[in-house]
């Protein structure tokens, strides 16, 4: 592609598409939706937290915070 006033030396060519899709990677994207940015919406939730922004995790270290203890001795906390 030239414009008018561009010398003789060649343009990269960029190609367009109506798809939502990277041709470079030959990826194609499902039609782009407002449920894709609700975080109520399991199409745009967090996979790792499911749109509620934390997730429900036990640290052991913080139960058993002295683990040379026995259960009788208090090993794990209240």
């Amino acid at each position: 592609m030239r414009s008018a006033d561009d010398d003789e030396t060649e343009a990269e060519t960029l190609t367009f598409s109506p798809a939502p899709r990277a041709a470079q990677r030959r990826k194609s994207f499902e039609e782009i939706a407002p449920r894709n940015f609700s975080f109520n919406s399991p199409y745009g939730a967090c996979e790792h937290c499911d749109g509620l922004g934390t997730r429900f995790e036990v640290d052991p270290e913080l139960v058993i915070p002295n683990p040379e203890l026995s259960i009788n001795e208090g090993a794990i906390a209240p």
